[in-house]
């Protein structure tokens, strides 16, 4: 703005034939180019630093999440005597062993329970008892409409595909 000011009086000055004091305000104009040059990079200075220490703050909190990383690392690692979660490779292995082992005793636990049923006769049905429900299913007389109602009323639906209703 003084920059402006003072070109302007310059003009003025020269138009009046005033040499020196055309030459005064040109010297005053230029000062002023030249403050506002400086301060215009001071202030584009200030600017980098700025971003620079964002720049530096933004790294921190990097490094710093990395450092956290590896010490939730390094604790998972520590054995548990040492206060950490004792994960080490070979001792998952036993582990995953120990699980393996333990679901094949349970299945042949199950597995005998089942055979001890079927033997002993529970859970057989034989074909002559389905045979005779059969005889007095169709022997009722029972409307399919009013089944249908029924089933509808408790919540149970029709599963003639073999599903199971709850």
């Amino acid at each position: 703005e003084k920059a402006g000011v003072c070109g302007a009086r310059a003009v003025l000055a020269k138009k009046e034939g005033q040499k020196n004091l055309c030459l005064v305000h040109l010297k005053r104009r230029k000062m002023c180019k030249d403050e506002i040059d400086r301060t215009s990079a001071s202030l584009l200075n200030v600017e980098k630093q700025l971003h620079a220490l964002e720049r530096t703050r933004a790294d921190a909190d990097v490094i710093q999440a990395f450092k956290l990383a590896r010490d939730a690392m390094n604790m998972a690692h520590k054995s548990e005597e040492e206060g950490g979660k004792g994960l080490h490779p070979e001792d998952i292995k036993e582990l995953m062993d120990e699980m393996a082992n333990l679901t094949e005793e349970s299945n042949e636990v199950t597995k005998m329970i089942i055979d001890a049923g079927v033997a002993s006769g529970v859970g057989e049905i034989s074909k002559e008892e389905l045979e005779q429900e059969l005889e007095a299913l169709k022997d009722a007389d029972v409307d399919v409409d009013d089944l249908a109602n029924i089933l509808a009323a408790t919540g149970l639906e029709d599963n003639s595909a073999g599903e199971k209703t709850s």
